[in-house]
C-alpha cells in the first residue's frame, strides 16, 4: 500500500497488515522521538492498529495541542499503574488529561498525601524505564463486566453501563489495564518528564450524594526543561497567591472550622476593605446610582442557572429544608401552656 507522510512530504510503500507503529519504525527522521500520536486521512488512530490501505498519514508531535493531551493521558495511566502496585485494593474512577496536566480519581482505604509523591514517582519511573507497549483491545461488554466485576471496580462498571456500543475500548501497558477511549503513546517510555503536584477530594461524578474520592494531580511535558520552567512558574504564582499574601500580611484568614472560602477580615484587612467600600459607595452616589442589598443565600435553581452549582457544588453550603408535617403545623398554631 502507498502512504503519503504529510509531516515529511514524502511517500512510502508498506506491505499489507502492517501497523502505524510499523510505519514509524520505517521512517528515518530526527523528529521520530517527538511523535506521540498518528492520524490517518485526518482521523486519530491507534498505534498498533493495522493500516486500512492507501492514504495520508500525519504524525502528531508532543508539542502539538493534541500531542500534549496524549502525553498527559498516558502519564495518568502510568501513575495509576504505580499506585496500583503500591496500594493493593485501590479502585479506579476516571483519569483524564486536563489543561495543564492530568489527574486520576481513586477510591482508597489508605490515605495518600503529598508526602507519598516521591515513592509514587519512583514507581512511575520504573514503569517508564521498562518501556511497556500501550496497546488497545476491543472487548464485548460481557467480558468487560466480568473482568471489572471480579476486581470490584464499581466505578468502571457504572461507566460501562453508560456506554451505548456493544464493545468497549480497553488499554493496557502490561501493568495497568483500563477502560479507556485513548489515544495513547505507543509505549510508557515515551513519558519523558513528569511530576505529581497535589492531592484533593472529589465527589464521584461531582455529586455530594456519591462517594468522596481521592484525586491526585500531576503534569507531564516533552522535556525536563519545559517541566522545570512550569514548576518555576507555579512557584512564582504561589508567592503572589492572594490566600498566602492575605495571611502573611495579616489582612484576612480562613478557618476550616468555619468553612472553606469563608473570610475573616483581620484589623489591617478590615481597614483596607472599609476604605475601598467607602470610596466605591461615594463614587456611585455621586454618579446617580442607588444602593440595594440582596440576600446572601438563594434557592439552588438560581445557582444552577448562573452555573455556580455545577462548578462549585463541592464547596457550596446547602441548607436542608424539611416541610413540617400537618401535626407540626397544627401544634405551631396552638398556644403554649403555662
Amino acid at each position: 500500500m502507498r502512504l503519503k507522510i504529510l509531516n515529511l512530504n514524502t511517500e512510502i510503500i508498506l506491505n499489507a497488515c502492517e501497523s502505524f507503529y510499523d510505519l514509524l519504525s520505517k521512517i528515518s527522521s530526527p523528529e521520530n522521538e517527538s511523535y506521540v500520536g498518528v492520524k490517518y486521512n485526518g482521523e486519530i488512530q491507534y498505534w498498533y492498529d493495522e493500516i486500512p490501505g492507501d492514504g495520508e498519514v500525519r504524525f502528531i508531535k508532543d508539542s502539538d495541542e493534541e500531542g500534549f493531551e496524549i502525553l498527559r493521558h498516558s502519564a495518568s495511566h502510568v501513575m495509576a499503574g504505580a499506585i496500583q502496585n503500591l496500594y493493593p485494593g485501590v479502585k479506579f474512577a476516571i483519569g483524564p488529561a486536563i489543561a495543564e496536566g492530568f489527574y486520576y480519581d481513586l477510591d482508597l482505604t489508605e490515605k495518600i498525601s503529598e508526602n507519598d509523591f516521591i515513592k509514587i514517582e519512583e514507581e512511575m519511573q520504573n514503569i517508564i524505564n521498562k518501556d511497556h507497549a500501550i496497546k488497545r483491545e476491543l472487548w464485548d461488554k460481557p467480558r468487560a463486566i466480568k473482568y471489572f466485576s471480579e476486581r470490584g471496580e464499581k466505578y468502571k462498571l457504572e461507566l460501562i453501563d453508560g456506554i451505548a456500543d456493544e464493545n468497549v475500548s480497553i488499554f493496557s501497558d502490561g501493568i495497568f489495564l483500563d477502560l479507556c477511549r485513548g489515544p495513547h503513546l505507543p509505549s510508557t517510555g515515551k513519558v519523558k518528564a513528569f511530576k505529581l503536584l497535589s492531592v484533593a477530594g472529589a465527589y464521584w461524578r461531582g455529586s455530594e450524594k456519591n462517594p468522596m474520592l481521592t484525586r491526585v494531580y500531576g503534569t507531564a511535558f516533552p522535556s525536563k526543561d519545559e517541566l522545570n520552567n512550569y514548576i518555576q512558574r507555579l512557584a512564582e504564582a504561589e508567592k503572589r497567591d492572594h490566600r498566602r499574601l492575605g495571611k502573611d500580611l495579616e489582612l484576612f484568614d480562613i478557618f476550616e472550622q468555619a468553612g472553606g472560602g469563608l473570610v475573616f477580615w483581620l484589623p489591617h484587612g478590615a481597614l483596607i476593605r472599609k476604605i475601598i467600600e467607602d470610596f466605591w459607595r461615594e463614587k456611585h452616589l455621586e454618579n446617580g446610582y442607588e444602593i440595594v442589598y440582596t440576600p446572601h443565600i438563594a434557592k439552588s435553581d438560581l445557582w444552577k442557572t448562573s452555573g455556580h452549582l455545577d462548578f462549585y457544588r463541592e464547596n457550596m453550603y446547602c441548607l436542608l429544608y424539611t416541610s413540617p408535617s400537618p401535626r407540626d403545623r397544627t401544634r405551631s398554631r396552638m398556644p403554649s401552656s403555662a
